[in-house]
């Protein structure tokens, strides 16, 4: 499926300012990155497996969205789910509040934002 096809998705992009997504769902992830980039609406994504957590915040057409980073879903099966790996709760605060950051400033400055989007990444040892 592709977000030009998912009308009750891009009614939701279409109309905001900004998203937030984070999902264990590999289809998911790239459908929703496609709604955002085809709508050109900035969006904040993030990620947490065990201790570890990313996010990214995609100004489309303006800098790597994350299909660009990641061409196609992995194999099924191939990367546990959170509940499989399980994860470490103050990571997911972490992130989340660096998505809350990221949708404030793309939302209301849009024109101080970086033209590369931005990356945050935690590793724990």
């Amino acid at each position: 499926m592709t977000a030009s096809g998912n009308a009750d998705l891009n009614a939701v992009v279409y109309t905001r300012l900004s998203t937030i997504f984070g999902t264990d769902n590999f289809p998911a992830k790239f459908l929703i990155n496609d709604a955002c980039v085809v709508g050109r609406r900035p969006y904040s994504h993030a990620g947490i497996l065990r201790f570890n957590g990313q996010a990214i915040t995609v100004l489309p057409h303006r800098s790597t969205c994350y299909r660009c980073l990641f061409l196609e879903p992995p194999p099924p099966g191939s990367v546990p789910s959170c509940s499989q790996a399980g994860v470490l709760g103050p990571i997911a605060g972490i992130m989340g509040t660096i998505q809350a950051m990221e949708a404030s400033s793309t939302s209301l400055a849009p024109a101080v934002c970086s033209q590369t989007g931005y990356s945050w990444w935690m590793r724990s040892t």
